[in-house]
């Protein structure tokens, strides 16, 4: 895990970066651009065009230094038109900075435990929700279709083990009837369940008469 300055090329143009994780870095430039995700427009351009043909590492440092290397290759290349970099001034650092700003930085016992919830202390006491009918719409269509892997509905199964939904509360019944009063099928709808009743008629039919057939052959009077 090398840290320093490393440099990319393609075809006759080349780009040069820093990272903490030299090899970790360029691979995740390589995969962004294998999928034409990258966001620096140039290489991606010249990434379709030429392929990657090369790459090297510069200069290794220690951790922390590599920002002012490069730095220092930028200004010495900065005009090449050749030179792939968008800005004069070293970028892809900030989560660099921020994470060697916070070494060994400790959270408040109050701060784990707000992180520990899911909720930042800035929403500390804010109250989610009730949600507009247009948010619960766009959240059902994003969930339609979806099908559960079988792990999915492995881990529900086991979480619902030993849990009883049942009987309803008066209050609960008295909720649920509320909440469908005015409610009117649509037209296909309807026809689907006429079908459905007709299906179960059918099928309640045949086994009585499947059953009487048996009772006849083996002379079983009910």
């Amino acid at each position: 895990m090398a840290c320093g300055v490393y440099e990319l090329w393609f075809g006759p143009y080349f780009y040069q970066g820093s990272s903490r994780n030299i090899d970790r870095r360029i691979k995740a430039h390589l995969k962004s651009l294998s999928n034409g995700k990258h966001d620096n427009p140039k290489m991606q351009r010249v990434y379709d065009k030429y392929g990657h043909t090369d790459k090297c590492i510069l200069i290794e440092c220690e951790d922390g230094a590599h920002w002012g290397w490069e730095q220092q290759f930028i200004d010495a290349n900065w005009g090449d038109e050749k030179y792939l970099n968008l800005t004069k001034i070293a970028t892809g650092t900030s989560k660099d900075r921020l994470s060697a700003s916070r070494k060994g930085r400790k959270h408040s016992a109050e701060a784990r435990a707000a992180i520990s919830r899911g909720v930042s202390l800035a929403q500390k006491g804010v109250k989610r929700g009730p949600y507009s009918p247009e948010r619960i719409s766009a959240a059902a269509a994003g969930q339609r279709g979806r099908k559960l892997t079988g792990e999915h509905k492995e881990k529900l199964r086991a979480a619902n083990l030993g849990k009883k939904n049942g009987p309803c509360s008066p209050e609960r019944k008295e909720k649920l009837r509320a909440a469908k009063l005015g409610q009117t099928h649509s037209d296909e709808t309807k026809a689907l369940l006429r079908a459905k009743a007709r299906a179960k008629a059918a099928e309640r039919a045949w086994q009585n008469t499947v059953q009487s057939d048996v009772f006849e052959l083996f002379g079983v009077h009910e």
